[in-house]
């Protein structure tokens, strides 16, 4: 049984509404997406995945609460596991790779997918436009090393 479809994501998905100001719509949607990613990197936590707009609105609230991503990431992925949010790898080929990594697990879903051009998005739904970011498992002592 997948760990992300069991973890509690209430306090995140109430505060977009409450506090960030979303719609429930927007914010259905947006988790909708980030899950989707979610259970891509439980099933492959070595491989990168881009972000859609609206995925990526669902996981600002995550990565504001260090403690809780912490918490989460631990749980899904392992001790001394984080889901970290690079914000500046838009246009590099580890990009391309998590936006193709992306767009498998839409397929798989049988979700609407996202555009195969990332670049070229505009007249794509904009929960569906690819947002600068990227997300990857890492271990912590590896972050410290690269620091």
């Amino acid at each position: 049984m997948s760990k992300v479809l069991n973890y509690d994501f209430t306090r995140y998905r109430d505060a977009m509404v409450e506090r960030f100001g979303f719609s429930e719509t927007d914010r259905d949607a947006a988790w909708t997406d980030l899950t989707i990613i979610l259970c891509a990197m439980e099933a492959n936590p070595t491989k990168p995945f881009a972000l859609t707009t609206a995925a990526d609105n669902a996981l600002h609230g995550l990565v504001l609460d260090t403690a809780g991503l912490i918490r989460f990431s631990e749980t899904v992925f392992g001790p001394g596991a984080v889901a970290v949010h690079d914000p500046f790898a838009y246009g590099t080929p580890q990009f391309d790779e998590g936006w193709a990594n992306t767009r498998a697990a839409f397929r798989a879903a049988g979700a609407q997918e996202p555009p195969i051009n990332y670049r070229d998005a505009s007249n794509t739904p904009v929960g569906l436009r690819p947002m600068a970011c990227l997300v990857e498992v890492r271990r912590m002592e590896d972050i410290r090393i690269a620091a």
